[in-house]
């Protein structure tokens, strides 16, 4: 049978203000998207390699993926 499966949590990449579950968990002033999502990534410490050779679209979803997945096992 088939579980039913909920939306749990939400992270939103905005301007210069990333948000989880709605409330700040990052911001960056002064910078364009592509400052911010690199700023993003080296906050969060993530180590990914091919993050570099991402465009700005895949590095969103990425970071978000991330941001969600933090402190899930």
């Amino acid at each position: 049978m088939l579980q039913q499966q909920y939306i749990t949590s939400s992270c939103v990449i905005s301007q210069q203000v990333v948000y989880k579950n709605g409330l700040p968990v990052f911001s960056k002033t002064d910078t364009d998207l592509a400052g911010l999502l690199l700023a993003t990534y080296q906050h969060f410490d993530i180590s990914y390699p091919k993050f570099y050779k991402m465009d700005k679209l895949s590095k969103s979803g990425w970071l978000a993926t991330e941001i969600l997945l933090q402190g899930t096992t």
